[in-house]
């Protein structure tokens, strides 16, 4: 487990450079803010561990490589940022709307619903890296 530990650190690390990056840029920078970021991110970093370690154990390893490989097309489609912002803006407006600007909370609930957000996109580009390989399956 160690190990997939140190993957998902580094691949969620890797997405969230930019919605951290916002998130100091406008005002998130204070110690509390900071804490539930990476609160929220070390959430993450549990999530999809557990989850490849279920697909692991269970011998999903075609759905474990495509779970891979969409992390890392979704580190590179920060290059245009328009999922990070959309994703973060509308965070904002909701948990702002349910709890409002409280120290620590709202950081934490914000960095929580954006990573579903992006966590949405990542399946979204698994199930089109599944298509992919089973079109180039039946081409065959």
């Amino acid at each position: 487990m160690i190990d997939l530990v140190k993957k998902w650190s580094i691949l969620v690390g890797l997405n969230s450079i930019v919605p951290f990056a916002f998130a100091i840029i406008s005002q998130h920078n204070g110690l509390l803010d900071l804490l539930a970021m990476f609160l929220g991110i070390a959430t993450f970093v549990f999530f999809y561990s557990k989850l490849d370690q279920i697909l692991l154990l269970t011998g999903k390893h075609e759905l474990r490589k495509s779970l891979f490989w969409a992390a890392i097309l979704k580190i590179f489609t920060q290059l245009y940022p328009v999922i990070e912002i959309s994703a973060g803006a509308f965070s904002i407006k909701i948990v702002e709307s349910m709890i409002g600007k409280t120290l620590f909370f709202s950081t934490y609930f914000k960095t929580i619903l954006e990573g579903v957000l992006l966590s949405v996109a990542v399946a979204v580009f698994m199930l089109v890296i599944k298509l992919i390989v089973y079109l180039r399956q039946i081409m065959q």
